[in-house]
């Protein structure tokens, strides 16, 4: 590695654009502008960045600067076919290198590549070479100038090599960056097919997804709100219980201990509504937030609007009979033993035996992770049979 001192630009034009390649894994639209700085450090003309993939040979990402749609086009159409470099590239071990020492002028000129592509162009000599190589994409890249500027210098082969790591890790993040939001996006395009009201928070409370259920359900009651992205429930008693089930869905009371979560109803007397809430625990494997925080799932419903859950499909998955497949539904939908107790004139010793045998068959221990296994397990949180 040629040393900082010998390289042809400043410390503070180098960590400028070290800056600049790292903005750009944030928000790839940057890159064009990044490659418009790196071409005009080195003395180049055009550039570009091209992600192949090696099963079907197209491109699926390309950045570039200066250089002409109708040659873009040209090239994914025909040339990239064709394109020595690629080839020079990958059998030279992913160093990069000015091209004239991969492949002689003399050759190049008879080429069908320089002939038809590079030199109407007014490029002639190149600097580039592989970015990244994996199992099934190939990224690499190169700067152009035209002949009478002539070739490319060491210090600019030297600087290119020393910003090589962090284009290539800019690159990766883009990658990674790029399936994390489909998945996400995925994940929120499944939740807003539901037909409930559906919220997914942070362990600080913050909105991290509402489906168009939640919207309109918190926009047509008197006693629900968002405040700094935050859910809020007008009774501060009540607010406050909600706040200790996305505390206990998102934190451990003990070092490895099982998160929480939890349900809760609110009586609005002047809207006569009975609002239930339940509260579950998100495994972080199987959904990142943006932050890579813990989150918990909150759904809200009102006996004016109660969730549709399958007593006949939990009792046929569980094994269960039908009163504990009834005691399980009822706990889904935030009742507690005492108000089940009431509601079906059942002692609640009867429940509690009930609720045991639910346990032991449904493989849990607790009453929240019944709740939690119901309603994201097979039985689903939705009869949509039952929907018109």
């Amino acid at each position: 590695m040629t040393s900082q001192r010998k390289l042809s630009i400043s410390q503070d034009q180098l960590q400028g654009l070290i800056t600049q390649i790292y903005d750009s894994a944030l928000e790839p639209a940057l890159w064009n502008e990044t490659l418009a700085h790196l071409t005009a450090q080195l003395g180049a003309e055009q550039g570009f960045f091209r992600v192949i993939d090696k099963n079907t040979n197209h491109v699926t990402s390309y950045f570039q600067h200066n250089r002409n749609l109708e040659g873009i086009e040209s090239y994914l159409q025909h040339f990239i076919h064709i394109d020595p470099w690629l080839n020079n590239f990958l059998d030279n071990n992913n160093i990069l290198s000015c091209t004239h020492h991969l492949l002689p002028y003399v050759e190049y000129q008879k080429l069908e590549y320089y002939n038809d592509y590079i030199k109407p162009m007014g490029l002639h000599y190149g600097i580039g070479g592989l970015i990244h190589l994996d199992s099934n994409s190939v990224c690499y890249m190169a700067l152009n100038r035209d002949k009478a500027r002539g070739e490319f210098s060491t210090d600019a082969l030297s600087i290119l090599r020393y910003l090589e790591p962090h284009i290539s890790r800019s690159l990766k993040i883009i990658g990674r960056l790029s399936d994390s939001r489909a998945e996400t996006a995925n994940s929120h395009s499944a939740l807003d097919q539901l037909n409930c009201p559906l919220l997914l928070v942070d362990d600080r409370e913050n909105i991290l997804f509402m489906n168009a259920n939640a919207e309109a359900f918190i926009t047509d009651k008197p006693y629900l709100s968002i405040a700094r992205n935050r859910l809020k429930l007008d009774s501060p008693a009540e607010h406050k219980q909600f706040q200790c089930l996305i505390y206990s869905a998102t934190h451990e009371v003990n070092p490895g201990s099982p998160l929480c979560g939890g349900a809760m109803r609110y009586q609005h007397i002047p809207s006569g509504d009975i609002l239930s809430v339940l509260v579950m625990p998100i495994n972080k494997d199987r959904y990142n937030t943006p932050t890579g925080r813990k989150s918990a799932l909150v759904l809200i419903s009102t006996n004016k609007q109660p969730f549709e859950l399958s007593s006949e499909r939990i009792q046929s998955l569980y094994g269960l009979t039908r009163s504990e497949a009834r005691l399980a539904t009822l706990l889904c939908l935030g009742n507690t033993l005492d108000s089940i107790s009431e509601m079906l004139h059942i002692s609640k010793n009867t429940l509690r035996s009930q609720l045991q045998s639910c346990f032991s068959k449904m493989g849990v221990k607790r009453q929240a992770d019944l709740i939690q296994r119901a309603l994201t397990g097979p039985a689903g949180i939705i009869d949509t049979s039952k929907q018109s």
